[in-house]
């Protein structure tokens, strides 16, 4: 059975919500429902906020455009939000990284 798009997105937050847990990343995981497309990027913890925005590094960015019909084919939409989840899982440390 092909994953749905809701089921991609539940993957998503799952393994942001893991990613945070580790420590090692602020994960930013949006979703605009209005305009169909989730949103992705990654602050190195302790990033520190206050600073200017010019001053912030570029960082890990992904988007996703999740309507299909609206904006995208279904399968558009699917094969994005398994591109996000992959850019998503390479950020999360597996145990062994994680035990180190």
């Amino acid at each position: 059975m092909k994953p749905t798009i809701d089921d991609l997105i539940l993957l998503i937050l799952d393994t942001v919500l893991r990613i945070n847990a580790q420590g090692r990343w602020h994960v930013n995981f949006s979703i605009s429902g209005h305009v169909g497309r989730a949103d992705l990027y990654f602050r190195p913890a302790g990033f520190d906020y206050s600073e200017p925005t010019e001053n912030w590094p570029k960082t890990d960015r992904w988007y996703a455009r999740l309507a299909p019909q609206q904006f995208c084919t279904e399968d558009e939409a699917l094969a994005e939000a398994r591109e996000m989840l992959a850019f998503a899982r390479l950020h999360l440390l597996d145990d062994e990284q994680e035990a180190a």
